[in-house]
């Protein structure tokens, strides 16, 4: 019943370059871009058409004219999508989209179909086969704001990004080859070690990059309370043991790893000698530091200690092995020390 419907019928068809409106008649064509020149002598122009560029017709529009179409997801990134070009001929069907991708999506289902082109404005999907022309920035798709996109690129493309994939993938391999592996060192006496063995719970610490048993037997000295240690060479761990743990057996996680389980009793019994006097010699130096570092505090206290020490509960010079709960450094006086055991439930 309008030009202006008849406008609107062509700004849906992405190929729709002119209109030819028959007012008697109330006809409208639409005109792609392989239209002939304009005469005045055939059948419609006799009857009193009215033809119009689109091109016109677009440049005269308001530009603030509103849009009642959503806005459009430009989802494809990269070198294979052309700003502004466009493919003249070769068309196969128009779809309204929403997004690139979905271009994309309708141009892989069909067979023929070796591009695409998005006219951005319209939301509209124009796919093409081999038939299409060269590439151009002058038609009216193209001026109006398009994408074109060319199947064989992207399929170049995502062969790229997936030997690029491949070769990272590869060279992350080789690194991890020439690793070097991590080796456990069985360097303590064979009649203390259960092979297959772990002892479940009474667990204190876990340590994990050790690369001997000596090392985790160095971990387990320096924790009072430890007892027993059990590591697992495959992953380099150390577990300390507190005399809580239960009885051994072979069927836990840490056993049917191939854990090897070590009595702190037993190793240290079994050490050779000179390991013994070197140990022996560390405590004692470890034992002078100590004082020398106490000092200060217990000059200050000395006499009230050394009335203590006068006490029939107090055995000088004693050790009473096993038992350990807590070590507490820097302890100023007996008295102190005796503060920390009535604090504690377990001390005796």
């Amino acid at each position: 019943s309008s030009l202006s419907k008849c406008r609107k019928l062509c700004q849906r068809e992405a190929s729709c370059v002119r209109i030819v409106a028959i007012p008697t008649t109330n006809r409208c064509i639409l005109k792609n871009s392989q239209h002939s020149e304009g005469t005045r002598v055939s059948w419609t122009a006799k009857h009193g058409s009215i033809s119009i560029s689109m091109e016109c017709v677009n440049a005269d529009a308001p530009q603030d004219e509103p849009s009642d179409l959503p806005s459009f997801s430009l989802d494809l990134k990269g070198s294979c999508v052309e700003k502004d070009i466009d493919y003249p001929g070769g068309w196969i069907r128009t779809f309204d989209v929403g997004s690139l991708s979905e271009c994309l999506e309708k141009c892989s289902m069909n067979s023929e179909c070796v591009l695409f082109v998005v006219l951005i404005g319209k939301q509209q999907c124009l796919l093409k086969n081999s038939d299409h022309e060269g590439p151009t920035s002058f038609s009216f798709i193209a001026k109006a704001g398009s994408r074109a996109v060319k199947m064989d690129c992207l399929s170049d493309q995502n062969k790229k990004t997936a030997r690029k994939h491949q070769e990272i993938d590869e060279e992350k391999h080789q690194k991890e080859k020439e690793k070097p592996e991590e080796t456990f060192d069985l360097d303590i006496p064979g009649s203390c070690m259960e092979i297959g063995v772990d002892y479940p719970d009474g667990f204190i610490a876990t340590f994990n990059g050790i690369s001997s048993l000596s090392k985790c037997r160095k971990l387990c000295q320096g924790e009072a309370s430890c007892v027993r240690i059990v590591a697992i060479p495959t992953t380099n761990r150390c577990i300390l043991k507190n005399s809580r743990h239960s009885e051994g057996t072979k069927v836990s996680w840490a056993a049917k790893q191939g854990s090897i389980s070590i009595s702190m009793e037993c190793v240290n019994a079994d050490a050779p000698e000179d390991e013994k006097k070197a140990r022996k010699h560390q405590e004692i130096d470890e034992e002078k530091q100590r004082k020398e570092k106490e000092m200060p505090r217990r000059k200050e206290g000395k006499e009230k200690t050394d009335n203590e020490s006068e006490d029939e509960c107090v055995l000088k010079d004693t050790d009473l092995q096993g038992g350990s709960i807590r070590r507490i450094v820097d302890v100023s006086s007996m008295e102190e020390c005796r503060g920390f055991c009535e604090n504690n439930i377990k001390c005796v």
